[in-house]
């Protein structure tokens, strides 16, 4: 069962749900207002399945490995 479930689908109890928002992970739910429909509006994809941004994620990648 992949995605974000917010209750179970046999008996509905509400699951808490997390995710990562400023650099850190928080309870969806905690949110503000915003950051809840922001996180409701994200487009999730495969980065394989997308060549141009897997290769400028490469590139900027291999861009960072040799300022270290």
């Amino acid at each position: 069962m992949g995605g974000e479930h917010f209750s179970c689908s046999q008996c509905e109890a509400d699951y808490e749900v997390y995710s990562r928002i400023v650099g850190y992970m928080s309870p969806v739910r905690q949110w503000n207002e915003g950051k809840q429909q922001e996180f409701f509006d994200r487009k999730i994809f495969k980065v394989k399945q997308h060549t141009r941004v897997k290769q400028i994620v490469l590139q900027k990648i291999n861009e960072n490995d040799e300022c270290i």
